[in-house]
């Protein structure tokens, strides 16, 4: 069983550099279906429910892991092609694995983009924060106190176990801007900036932005957003 997961995650990795290949080349349908065969290959040995037969053992756990972050590219890759409905369904599954304790996943990659996919999803333009709390979340949730419950999870994780991420900063500062803490973003924004991230975390960052700023008409929220993207481009 071991050598057989083993060769899976390898397959998978595979599958994912070429995806990200893909992405690089700006050829995002190839990317999807890259990132989608990686989904497939590790689908199948990672159920969200207890089978009744004892813990996980650690290679499970990066099987979960890894199919969690294999549904991230793709709802990236997703999103990046313009298919919003279907990046918000890759982000969900993603946000099953990673927030499913029997993982043991600490990340929040998943978590804030299957709300920010639900923006641009969304058809027409927005206002406000206050405006995100029409857009629906399962359970009877919506987007805007899903991005507030985010926030909170992952300041948790940044005074413990992602202590001094660059990306859980990043995660930090998109929940804040997005719910309207502003002077929380901007704080966030600069631990991020501090950490001398890559021109790539710089670029991944920006191109949500830049998606989002035209999903709020002219007022607060799209100054903040405007303004956060010449930050990210001229940092």
């Amino acid at each position: 069983m071991s050598n057989s997961l083993d060769d899976l995650l390898e397959e998978a990795r595979i599958d994912k550099n070429f995806g990200i290949a893909a992405t690089k080349k700006q050829d995002f349908e190839g990317a999807v279906k890259f990132f989608a065969r990686a989904v497939e290959r590790l689908k199948p040995y990672v159920p969200l429910e207890s089978t009744g037969l004892g813990a996980l053992t650690a290679l499970e756990k990066q099987v979960a892991s890894q199919l969690a972050d294999c549904y991230g590219s793709l709802g990236g890759a997703l999103r990046r092609n313009k298919e919003y409905v279907d990046s918000v369904q890759a982000y969900d599954n993603g946000f099953d694995i990673e927030s499913n304790e029997r993982f043991g996943i600490v990340n929040s990659y998943n978590r804030v983009q299957r709300l920010v996919a639900r923006i641009l999803a969304h058809d027409g333009l927005l206002d406000s924060p206050e405006s995100l709390k029409q857009l629906p979340v399962p359970e009877n949730k919506n987007v805007f106190s899903e991005l507030v419950a985010a926030e909170q999870v992952i300041k948790g994780q940044l005074d413990g176990p992602r202590h001094g991420d660059r990306w859980a900063m990043a995660d930090q500062a998109m929940t804040s801007l997005l719910i309207g803490d502003y002077e929380g973003a901007d704080s966030a924004w600069k631990r991020f900036e501090d950490s001398k991230p890559s021109p790539e975390a710089y670029k991944a960052n920006r191109d949500v932005i830049d998606l989002l700023r035209y999903k709020f008409s002219e007022g607060k929220m799209r100054t903040e957003l405007d303004a956060t993207y010449t930050r990210l481009t001229t940092s």
